[in-house]
């Protein structure tokens, strides 16, 4: 069995994608499943969203199962642009698994993400000059590879792969190009902790001479009544929104007032029955945050925990088919609330967008999308038109 240990929701369900594409079967779960029948075990530990002391006790739990399952290949999925507490967590599993050597790939370089000269580079234009500089937990402020990391001196060497690797420590791969993930795939031994963004991934089983399946594209068939959960106050995200409202698409604003940690239980109530109101009149609603609404850190996490309560008080008051869900740690909580634990990939709409099935629910899938990546063309999605 291979494993991969994702720190975001929406991370493990694009690899889960990708298995569906080399025709793997792929179990995502929060926890080790010793008795997974799965070709793929993928492990969302939600770590990105957590304190860096918390992220480092729940890695510590999930290395101890590891030990046990001893996987025949195992890779530890990070977000594209370094967010979260890569560093940290690649450190703590290379003590736990007993690794000298841990090797990142952070790029994916057919989305226009490389790495060149230690800068990590969007189309070519420095990252934090991108749009990754607005995002509201983890704002992009450096485009060095040391900074985005937060590597001390000695923490990390970033190399391109013609150079002589050492036998230790940490390496941060430059890649400008999909050939250099190749040529990376061919330095790995048992001795490395494998890190990177998916594209690597796939170039990984590419190298066990795996290759994807010959797939006739469909639409999708998404079945109402769904809801779709737009939890972010990022720029991008409040003009998609805006655009599928223009288009016709039900959506139904959380008020504003719900983003302060002391919300008034009467509002929440209010702004339910107005949702199941368009929910039964439409098939299908949005919720959304307020334009109103902050976009701070402080904010993003209230917001989150209003969204996972909402998505909860509906699921109570209606049968749902389908939930469409963007950004990571919006969709781990609503995972948590819904109290479902593993799920199943079934359909790759696009690249990092992937449905998959509620495992105890047959009627019941969900559909997640990191929040930096785009939904798929409307006439590919025929539930947004």
């Amino acid at each position: 069995m291979m494993v991969v240990i994702a720190d975001d929701l929406t991370g493990a369900a694009e690899i889960g994608g990708l298995a569906l594409k080399y025709g793997l079967m792929a179990e995502i779960t929060t926890t080790v499943n010793l008795h997974s029948k799965a070709d793929l075990l993928i492990i969302d530990t939600d770590t990105r969203s957590l304190s860096q002391t918390a992220a480092k006790a729940v890695i510590t739990e999930i290395c101890t199962g590891l030990k046990a399952l001893q996987p025949t290949l195992l890779f530890k999925k990070i977000d594209s642009v370094l967010r979260g507490h890569v560093l940290a967590e690649i450190q703590l599993q290379q003590e736990l698994l007993q690794l000298p050597k841990a090797l990142i790939v952070p790029a994916n370089p057919g989305l226009g993400r490389t790495v060149v000269n230690s800068t990590y580079l969007l189309n070519g234009q420095p990252l934090h000059q991108s749009s990754f500089s607005q995002d509201p937990e983890f704002p992009v402020y450096s485009s060095g590879i040391r900074e985005l990391l937060q590597a001390k001196d000695g923490d990390i060497q970033v190399l391109p792969h013609y150079v002589p690797q050492p036998g230790a420590g940490i390496v941060v791969a430059e890649v400008q190009n999909s050939s250099d993930l190749v040529a990376w795939s061919k330095t790995l031994d048992a001795d490395t902790l494998v890190a990177g963004a998916a594209e690597f991934f796939a170039t990984i089983l590419e190298a066990m001479n795996m290759r994807p399946l010959i797939t006739k594209e469909s639409s999708a068939i998404l079945h109402p009544p769904a809801l779709m959960i737009c939890g972010s106050a990022f720029h991008k995200s409040r003009a998609f929104v805006k655009k599928i409202e223009q288009d016709g698409f039900p959506v139904s604003y959380m008020p504003a007032a719900l983003g302060n940690a002391t919300a008034d239980a009467q509002l929440f109530q209010l702004w339910m029955e107005a949702t199941l109101l368009q929910l039964k009149q439409e098939g299908k609603v949005s919720i959304a945050v307020h334009p109103q609404m902050e976009d701070d850190k402080a904010h993003a996490l209230n917001i989150r925990n209003r969204m996972a309560e909402a998505a909860a008080f509906i699921a109570g008051h209606a049968t749902l088919h389908e939930i469409l869900i963007e950004g990571g740690s919006t969709a781990a909580a609503v995972m948590r609330k819904l109290g479902i634990d593993r799920l199943y990939p079934t359909m790759a709409l696009a690249p990092g967008v992937t449905r998959m099935r509620v495992q105890g629910n047959k009627e019941l899938h969900l559909t997640l999308k990191p929040g930096s990546y785009e939904w798929p063309p409307l006439d590919l999605f025929p539930l947004m038109q």
